[in-house]
């Protein structure tokens, strides 16, 4: 797409795109919000920038509280894609250079329609071709990039307030599991009350059977005519085939609505898990902690059974004890009764289901992640000792998992047993009762039998009873494993946009105390720095000074106890972080993600072009090695890197570091482990004058240290600086 001066677009026509674009999304438009936003993305964002229009709109919609995603797609393939509900916007240019939006809102499958933005006229229904050519493209086949949204946190609704965080909450004060079901079940509610409607058409359908089998045995007592039967019978078929056709309308909403949950749960922990605070995985590895995820599959499988089985089983069994009451008053006792019976087996004798269900939830956990802390770290337990410690703490924590599983099955099984008794009881007291009132004349023959058909089906549900509470218990065990996930500390949104100042950025740190728990010593203590714009700083110390700390708190991963830190002389307090980061880059530690070279280095960050990548590849002298892959920049790295050698992998993040020309740069250790060779032709690149970025390298390697313009020691006490 052509870098367009977005001054031409109208702010009617953005305010409109993103007022629908907010509609789709199920977020609330605010437009005095959305106006500000859009002034302060052009303000941001300069016109110079390519894609200009694009970024600006997705700053304005991330401070709408939307997420953007772009997606490249044909013409044809847009028209295919969308939906009424999930409207496609692109950007665009004509022959004159002028640029403007336009939202494809609706589809047929073959043609698409453009949602008239202000000032606009309907040019109705359109083919491809007649599509194409309105936004600019060749012709139908030609890939544009369009940009679709949807709630940033759609799981906000299930989470516990911002001021009652985890950090200022006791253990026992979580949302109870079924708070949190309901705030994930809110999107879905007008497709539940349909479900839920569909299985009352189908509860009154299904009273089609007792009541045409009162009706034949009365005409068959009464010796009527065949015709009647014959009647009755299509009378019967047509309920129950209408019943049918319900019961798969409601398969088809319930599938959707399982889709529509896996998809927001993974997008809203895609949205969170990146802006999780530092701290949340200090005593907690981060990927075991994701590992509950797929808790979302139990979500899906268990409240679609419910939805499916049990509101069909409650609506039928309700409707079919309606139509005993109207057969006797003492068939309504009989309901009552059964009611209460109910009541009990359900409330009274169940309860701690959902505790134990929790508590057995957890010991499962705590099995999975032992397991995976062996395959973490296969050497150390091949030591001698090693396997026999194994084996018996994955004993130990197996046999936390059988009592916590036996603790929940009991309560299961006394509530399943005494579903079968009422069972066996029921249906023994109801033929019982119904006999006697066929004897005094009371109640026909007709009427008997379709109460004892009633009471069948109502009790035969009472099998089905421990499926379904199964699925209720762990419905509410998942959602409260994956509200440990949701509910993980996230760092600030708010604060002000940095804006660059000069080519290297300046640094002060005033009086900075950090200690990462009350009751530990301090890390840091009354710390003092002071970095002029372009300066190269090497910072030194032993293990446990503080100097991976200092970083964290750079980079506002981490907040000072107390004192504070300034980027440019800005409180970085003040700042928005996201902001603040684009002009830092951090290399710490080897994080390379699954995925091709170039996607590590790039980073999403489409405006940085190949030769730039390539360019940073050839400063860490990387270049040619990945161009001698078989794939070259599209080889695919396993997570740590692989194929790479671990100094290529350590020179790509560095790569990836440099490759967007931050302002501040900060290497923890990282030049340390390099080749002699590798590092004579990186540090020239990374230290020279002709990088114009300040630095900071934490090392221990005093020929580093050297080629820095001053070095700053730190102690273990760190209660001095430098300035």
């Amino acid at each position: 797409m052509a870098s367009v001066d977005v001054s031409e677009l109208a702010e009617s026509h953005a305010m409109g795109v993103l007022r629908t674009l907010a509609e789709a999304a199920g977020v609330e438009f605010d437009p005095t919000l959305a106006a500000k936003a859009l002034r302060q993305a052009e303000h941001e964002i300069p016109p110079t920038q390519s894609r200009a229009a694009r970024q600006r709109l997705i700053l304005a919609a991330e401070a709408l509280g939307m997420q953007i995603l772009l997606r490249k797609l044909s013409v044809r393939e847009a028209i295919q894609e969308v939906a009424e509900a999930h409207p496609l916007a692109v950007f665009s240019v004509n022959s004159q250079g002028v640029g403007r939006w336009h939202l494809l809102a609706e589809s047929d499958g073959s043609r698409g329609k453009l949602e008239p933005l202000p000032g606009d006229r309907d040019l109705g229904w359109m083919s491809p071709e007649s599509l194409a050519l309105e936004l600019g493209a060749e012709d139908a086949d030609e890939v544009l990039e369009w940009l679709t949204a949807h709630r940033a946190a759609p799981l906000a609704t299930a989470t516990r307030p911002a001021e009652e965080s985890p950090e200022h909450m006791e253990p026992h004060s979580a949302i109870p599991p079924v708070t949190r079901l309901w705030g994930l079940l809110v999107p879905e509610m007008r497709d539940v009350w349909i479900v839920v409607l569909y299985a009352i058409a189908v509860g009154v359908l299904s009273l089609a059977t007792p009541i045409t089998v009162m009706a034949v045995v009365n005409t068959a007592a009464m010796a009527t005519l065949i015709q009647q039967l014959l009647v009755l019978c299509i009378i019967l078929l047509a309920c129950l085939g209408l019943a049918a056709f319900l019961r798969l309308l409601q398969y088809i909403i319930v599938e959707y609505m399982q889709r529509r949950i896996f998809v927001r749960v993974a997008v809203d922990l895609a949205h969170r898990l990146p802006r999780v605070e530092l701290k949340a995985f200090d005593r907690a590895h981060g990927p075991e902690l994701v590992n509950r995820f797929f808790d979302v599959l139990t979500v899906q499988k268990a409240s679609a059974t419910l939805l499916l089985d049990g509101v069909n089983v409650v609506l039928q069994t309700s409707i079919g004890l309606v139509l005993l009451a109207f057969y006797h008053q003492f068939l309504l006792g009989f309901d009552i009764l059964l009611i209460g019976a109910l009541l009990f087996i359900l409330f009274v004798l169940g309860r701690g289901a959902v505790r134990t269900a929790i508590r057995e939830s957890r010991a499962k956990y705590r099995v999975a992640s032992w397991l995976e802390e062996i395959a973490r770290h296969p050497l150390t337990f091949k030591l001698s000792g090693g396997p026999r410690f194994v084996m018996e703490r994955a004993d130990m924590l197996a046999r936390d998992y059988l009592h916590a599983r036996h603790n929940h099955f009991i309560i299961v099984l006394r509530q399943v047993g005494s579903a079968l008794a009422l069972q066996a009881l029921a249906s023994t007291a109801l033929l019982g009762l119904g006999g006697y009132l066929v004897i005094i004349g009371q109640l026909t023959l007709g009427q008997l039998v379709a109460a004892e058909i009633v009471v069948s089906a109502v009790v035969a549900s009472f099998t089905k009873l421990g499926k379904q509470l199964e699925s209720w218990y762990d419905l509410q065990a998942a959602v409260d494993k994956l509200g440990i996930l949701i509910d993980l500390p996230l760092e600030r949104e708010d604060g002000a946009v940095h804006h660059d100042r000069s080519l290297g950025a300046s640094v002060l740190v005033r009086q900075v105390s950090f200690r990462y728990e009350d009751h530990l010593p301090w890390v840091l203590h009354n710390f003092d720095l002071e970095i002029r714009p372009g300066e190269r700083v090497a910072v030194l110390g032993p293990n446990g000074a503080g100097k991976s700390t200092l970083i964290d708190l750079l980079f506002g991963l981490r907040r000072p106890t107390s004192g504070y830190i300034a980027i440019d002389g800005e409180d970085i307090r003040s700042l928005r972080l996201e902001s603040l980061r684009q002009h830092i880059a951090v290399v710490k530690g080897m994080e390379i993600f699954e995925g091709t070279v170039l996607d590590n280095v790039r980073m999403g960050r489409e405006e940085l072009t190949l030769a730039d990548i390539r360019d940073a590849l050839q400063r860490v002298d990387l270049l040619d090695d990945i161009l001698n892959l078989p794939d070259g920049l599209n080889t695919r790295l396993g997570t740590g890197g692989a194929p790479l050698s671990l100094g290529m992998a350590e020179r790509l993040v560095l790569a990836r570091a440099i490759v967007g020309q931050p302002r501040l740069l900060i290497l923890d250790e990282l030049l340390d482990d390099m080749d002699q060779e590798v590092r004579k032709t990186v540090l020239p690149a990374i230290v020279g004058k002709d990088a114009h970025w300040t630095l900071i390298v934490i090392t221990h390697s005093q020929e580093v240290a050297r080629l820095c313009d001053r070095q700053i020691h730190m102690s273990r006490v760190a209660a001095a600086g430098a300035a």
